[in-house]
């Protein structure tokens, strides 16, 4: 139990820690947006940062950045969600339990397909939940302006 515990820990401190990357990136490109210069022009050559020490840095690299950090935040809350639902409840829990004991056990392959289809259940869920966040930084990093 202290395990399982302590993973639920790591994960939410994982999950906290992405979140909070996340919004100091976000801080970062605002703070270095071509929005913040007067002499911007839309559509002009000065379209990146003005910032001297992060013109060498590529618009596939704030792409690349944001594809990552969507995919680690989708798979770490997915995996916070996922042990949350396989925590145990109190008492009403263990009742269930005791009840469905007594029942038959289902054949190992029914078994084997729960787990695959339960698996498929999450991996949908991380994918679409990557799928939202990787939009939201993209219109994120095109409202600052930061790709062309």
């Amino acid at each position: 139990m202290a395990r399982e515990q302590r993973m639920q820990r790591f994960s939410l401190i994982g999950f906290g820690g992405l979140v909070l990357l996340s919004a100091e990136l976000a801080v970062l490109i605002h703070r270095v947006s071509p929005l913040r210069e007067p002499s911007f022009e839309v559509n002009s050559a000065n379209a990146g940062t003005l910032v001297p020490w992060l013109q060498w840095v590529p618009e596939t690299t704030w792409l690349w950045a944001s594809f990552t950090l969507a995919l680690l935040l989708a798979i770490s809350l997915t995996w916070v969600l996922y042990q949350r639902s396989q925590t145990p409840k109190q008492p009403s829990r263990k009742r269930t339990k005791t009840a469905l004991s007594q029942l038959p056990e289902p054949a190992q392959s029914l078994q084997g397909w729960r787990r695959f289809y339960t698996a498929l259940c999450w991996a949908g869920f991380a994918a679409s939940l990557f799928t939202i966040l990787q939009i939201l930084f993209l219109g994120y990093l095109f409202v600052q302006h930061i790709v062309d």
